[in-house]
């Protein structure tokens, strides 16, 4: 086998791969001895037949395609050893010529990552402050959510619940026939369509109104239709808000005895609330800002190969729907090869990401051990009821592991990460001022000085 290194580009290896005969011998009688087995040569027992009476029988070019099977990826990883390169992902090998045979294969390396001065990154964890507004809202949505709905002599307004009798029609095509239906009338309820709440306020209990609705397309290219509707309204219901008061703070059942205590507990959830916001902003930034200061040089392949993986899990998340990907790509109007368009910068943004992650990982000796592992498992499971047992069994399977693993891995380079933006890292370097070890030693030289002065 003669392996020549044409040219290195965008961190791709093209390799030219020449077979003598002698190379191709072993290929040739493993492929001679499988067909053997696949078919039957008259006068011959299944798995018998000499090699000639197979070339004979089904033709050298059948053979040698049998054999590429095996070959291919065999010799390509011998000559990607053999040039001493450090690859990463799956080559793209093209045979160029038959006799001899001629390989040429495209070997993704491994990127390479400049980190860029990610150490001069300088964040401060922004915790915002929880108003007297803030905790109002949330007494209030809590007031909604245990308040009784009672019926009122009025029209329609925003945050009452009606029963109504509806008709909708597209294009003489009925969407809607409900009589005593139950709605929500609420500003961000856009069932059906956007704006339909609007329609119903003002309406008076016992009238009717028709009126139409624009209906909203995914295709800016096809006009919207427009929707018809009739509805009547039986009956109208305002919700009776409670008090906020002690007896109010005891209803909620969580054990206030005080709307005081209801309160300060509010203030406190919302306060946890902001603190955990905050750290995540602060996590996610320092990240971000450390993928934005790099350099990542990622071989092309490595990107299609990443699409092909992302391609593979919405074709498995439309059938769980029962839908293929054939009638996907026709129903929104698009063709594979746009949809892998779109695809590629997502595709490149999360390799980019996960190699300034394992690039940093590198550089701070960042190790996930078995007890990381167990601890994140048993968090799941903590948080899973009484599917905990099961959630274990799945997360015992390799893949899942492999997942976990780089779960941990990248939480623990966020960490690192924080660390130096906020000056932590810095803080919990050793001086020569809070150094034991340092003192100790000086204190030893001055004696050792005295007792031999």
């Amino acid at each position: 086998m003669n392996v020549t290194h044409e040219e290195t580009e965008n961190r791709q290896a093209h390799l030219q791969i020449v077979l003598e005969n002698d190379d191709m011998e072993p290929y040739i009688d493993r492929a001679c001895q499988k067909i053997a087995q696949q078919i039957r040569i008259p006068g011959f027992r299944a798995g018998k037949a000499p090699r000639r009476i197979i070339e004979n029988y089904v033709g050298r070019e059948s053979i040698v395609a049998e054999a590429m099977g095996d070959l291919v990826p065999k010799v390509t990883s011998e000559a990607i050893i053999a040039q001493g390169l450090e690859a990463i992902g799956t080559p793209s090998v093209t045979v160029v010529q038959e006799d001899p045979t001629i390989l040429k294969a495209i070997v993704p390396l491994r990127p390479i990552v400049d980190l860029g001065s990610y150490r001069e990154i300088r964040l401060v964890e922004e915790i915002g402050v929880v108003s007297t507004e803030d905790v109002q809202n949330v007494l209030d949505e809590l007031r909604k959510t245990n308040a009784p709905w009672e019926p009122v002599e009025r029209a329609v307004d925003y945050d009452d619940l009606v029963t109504m009798d509806i008709h909708g029609e597209v294009e003489g095509d009925v969407i809607a026939d409900h009589e005593g239906l139950t709605y929500l009338v609420a500003e961000d309820n856009e069932n059906p369509f956007p704006g339909f709440s609007a329609e119903l306020v003002g309406i008076e209990s016992g009238a009717s109104k028709e009126f139409t609705s624009d209906v909203p397309e995914d295709d800016p290219d096809v006009p919207n239709k427009t929707a018809e509707f009739k509805v009547t309204i039986h009956e109208v219901k305002q919700r009776a808000l409670p008090d906020a008061d002690d007896d109010f703070a005891k209803e909620i059942g969580q054990g206030f005895d005080t709307l005081e205590a209801l309160v300060a507990q509010i203030r406190l959830d919302l306060i946890g609330q902001e603190e955990r916001s905050a750290r995540s902003r602060l996590e996610e930034g320092a990240l971000e800002a450390t993928i934005a200061g790099s350099i990542v040089e990622i071989p092309p392949l490595l990107t299609e190969h990443e699409v092909d993986h992302m391609l593979e899990d919405q074709q498995k998340q439309l059938a769980q729907g029962g839908m293929q990907m054939d009638a996907y790509l026709e129903a929104i109007g698009k063709s594979e090869e746009d949809m892998r368009a779109e695809l590629h910068e997502q595709a490149s943004a999360r390799l980019t990401r996960a190699w300034v992650v394992n690039a940093i990982a590198e550089e701070h000796s960042v190790e996930v051990n078995a007890d990381d592992i167990t601890e994140e498992i048993e968090r799941f499971a903590a948080n899973s009821g009484a599917q905990s047992d099961e959630i274990r069994r799945a997360f015992s399977e390799p893949a899942a592991l492999d997942n976990i693993n780089q779960m941990v891995r990248t939480r623990k380079v966020i960490e690192e990460l924080v660390k130096i933006a906020t000056g932590a890292e810095a803080a919990e370097l050793p001086s020569e001022e809070n150094d034991p070890t340092t003192h100790a030693e000086t204190d030893a030289i001055e004696q050792t000085d005295e007792e031999t002065t």
